[in-house]
């Protein structure tokens, strides 16, 4: 049987308020929210959220960012994807508006 086990979590605050810490609109580079996932390789994210809002993850350096998966739609769920070790993980809203209502966390987990 295999565990989901967490290797990142967010830059504090764990919890991204977005009333306080907008997330970009797609128009906008990506913000980032783990600058380094260290050793471990990934294999996707768990997500809780409550913006409502469709949020894409990217993995890479500034300037250079993939698409992982989408999270959000005020929903919680698991999304999987190849995450190499020491990724840079950031988040950028998938519409043309920024995200500035509801919390989500977001942390990149290992099995």
């Amino acid at each position: 049987m295999s565990y989901v086990v967490p290797i990142a979590y967010p830059d504090p605050p764990y919890i991204i308020d977005t009333s306080v810490t907008p997330i970009p609109a797609n128009s906008s580079p990506p913000m980032q929210i783990i600058a380094d996932t260290g050793f471990q390789t990934g294999v996707g994210v768990t997500f809780n959220d409550t913006t409502g809002d469709f949020i894409g993850v990217y993995k890479g350096p500034p300037g250079a960012e993939v698409l992982l998966c989408v999270v959000g739609n005020g929903t919680s769920g698991l999304n999987w994807g190849t995450i190499p070790a020491n990724s840079r993980i950031s988040l950028r809203s998938m519409t043309s508006k920024s995200i500035t209502e509801g919390l989500l966390n977001v942390v990149v987990v290992s099995v």
